[in-house]
C-alpha cells in the first residue's frame, strides 16, 4: 500500500513539475509576478481599454472564418510599484490548450491559422491608461511553400533595475521554414529562428504617448522614438515555451535565465545598435546558464570573445586572438578596453552534458549613456 501511495505521489509530483504554465508561454521566464484577473471585472472598471483593444485591426483574424466574437484573458503585473495589465484577445476561445499548442495549430482542430495578440497597458494612479508599444502577436500559421510561412511570436519584457522601471523590450521570434530543398533533400525541411528585440526607455514611451483613442493614450509612431536594436545568432527554441532561451533573458536582471544559442558551431554573436552609440568602452557579462551550479556545468560557457564577425551567413575570422572570459558561476565580469557593441563568442568551455553555449546577463557601457540597459 505504501508503495502505491508513493508511486501516486511521484506521478502527481512529476506532472506538476513538468506542467506548462501558460503565463510562461506568453510572457517568458519572469512570469511569476504576472497573475490572471477576471476580465469582466477589469473591463467594468476600465471600459476604455476593452474598446481600444476591440478596435485594433489584426489582419490574421480575418483568416479564422467569419467569427465576430472576441475572447479575452487579462493578466495583471505590478512591478516597481507600477501597475501594468496584459490584455489577450483571440477569435477562438483562449483555453490553456489553445495557448500551449501555439506551434501546432492543427492539433487543436482549427484552421491552419492559430492566432491571438497581446496588448500591454500601463495604469497610473490617476486611472488613465497608456497603451505600451505595438501589439504583440502570436501567429502559428502552419507551413507554407518556399519561405512563404513566417511563424511569429512576440512579447514585452519589462526591464527594471534598483526598484525602477528602465524600459520595455519588444521581443520577436520568427520561424522561417525553407522548402527550397524539399525535393533535393528527401523532403527534409529546414527551420531558422530569427530573434530580435527593440529596447525603448520607459520615460521616452510615457512622455511621447500623446495620441488619444477615447481615454487611452498611445505613441503614434514608435519609429520616431530612439531605441536599441538587439540581434543575435539563432536561439534554442523550446517547443512549448518559446521564450525560455531567447534574447530578452540577457537583459532581464535575472541570473537564473539565459540566452542559449542553437548554431552549428556552438559559437555566437550578439549585437546592440543605436545610431548614436560611438563611445562604447566596456562590456559586462555573466557567463553560462546560472540557474544552478549543475546546469551551469552541464552547458557550454564562453571562454573567449573577439576574433570574428558574422556576415549574415558565415563567420569571418580576422584573427585567432581573443579576450579570455573566466569560467565562474554567477560572477559579474567587466571587460574594459572593449570598443564595440557587438559580442562575438569565439571559443567555449565545453559542458559536461550539453553542447549549447549560454550567457545569463550582458550589457555594454557607453561613455555618454552609461550602461545601455541600466545599472
Amino acid at each position: 500500500m505504501k508503495k502505491i501511495i508513493c508511486l501516486l505521489f511521484d506521478i502527481i509530483f512529476c506532472a506538476f513539475l513538468f506542467a506548462v504554465d501558460i503565463r510562461q508561454v506568453m510572457f517568458g521566464n519572469n512570469y511569476e509576478n504576472i497573475n490572471e484577473i477576471d476580465n469582466n471585472i477589469f473591463f467594468n472598471e476600465y471600459p476604455d481599454v476593452k474598446h481600444y483593444v476591440e478596435n485594433i485591426n489584426f489582419k490574421d483574424f480575418e483568416i479564422i472564418g467569419n467569427k465576430t466574437e472576441n475572447y479575452y484573458r487579462v493578466f495583471e503585473q505590478v512591478i516597481c510599484g507600477k501597475k501594468f495589465v496584459h490584455v489577450v484577445r483571440g477569435k477562438m476561445s483562449l483555453t490553456d490548450d489553445y495557448i500551449k499548442e501555439w506551434r501546432n495549430p492543427d492539433k487543436i482542430n482549427t484552421h491552419n491559422y492559430h492566432a491571438y495578440f497581446k496588448q500591454l497597458f500601463y495604469l497610473p494612479n490617476d486611472k488613465s491608461s497608456i497603451a505600451i508599444l505595438p501589439i504583440c502577436m502570436m501567429d502559428a500559421d502552419g507551413f507554407g511553400w518556399e519561405n512563404g510561412s513566417n511563424n511569429k511570436y512576440e512579447m514585452i519584457e519589462l526591464i527594471h533595475r534598483n526598484g525602477k522601471i528602465k524600459g520595455f523590450m519588444h521581443v520577436s521570434v520568427e520561424d522561417r521554414i525553407d522548402y527550397h530543398n524539399r525535393t533535393d533533400s528527401n523532403g527534409i525541411m529546414t527551420e531558422k529562428y530569427i530573434n530580435r528585440a527593440k529596447y525603448f526607455l520607459f520615460d521616452d514611451v510615457i512622455k511621447n504617448a500623446t495620441e488619444n483613442f477615447g481615454k487611452i493614450k498611445y505613441v503614434g509612431n514608435y519609429k520616431n522614438l530612439p531605441f536599441v536594436l538587439i540581434e543575435s545568432d539563432q536561439p534554442l527554441i523550446d517547443k512549448k515555451l518559446p521564450f525560455k532561451y531567447t534574447i530578452q533573458n540577457l537583459f532581464d536582471g535575472n541570473l537564473r535565465t539565459a540566452y542559449v544559442e542553437n548554431t552549428e558551431d556552438d559559437l555566437m554573436f550578439i549585437s546592440l545598435y543605436r545610431e548614436d552609440f560611438d563611445n562604447i568602452s566596456k562590456v559586462k557579462i555573466v557567463n553560462g546558464y546560472c540557474l544552478n551550479q549543475n546546469i551551469y556545468n552541464m552547458n557550454n560557457r564562453i571562454k573567449g570573445i573577439g576574433g570574428h564577425y558574422f556576415n549574415g551567413e558565415t563567420r569571418e575570422y580576422y584573427s585567432k586572438s581573443f579576450i579570455r572570459i573566466r569560467d565562474e558561476f554567477s560572477s559579474i565580469q567587466i571587460v574594459t578596453d572593449w570598443y564595440s557593441s557587438i559580442l562575438p563568442v569565439s571559443e567555449i568551455y565545453e559542458g559536461t552534458k550539453y553542447k549549447d553555449t549560454c550567457i545569463s546577463e550582458l550589457d555594454f557601457f557607453d561613455d555618454n549613456y552609461g550602461w545601455i540597459i541600466g545599472e
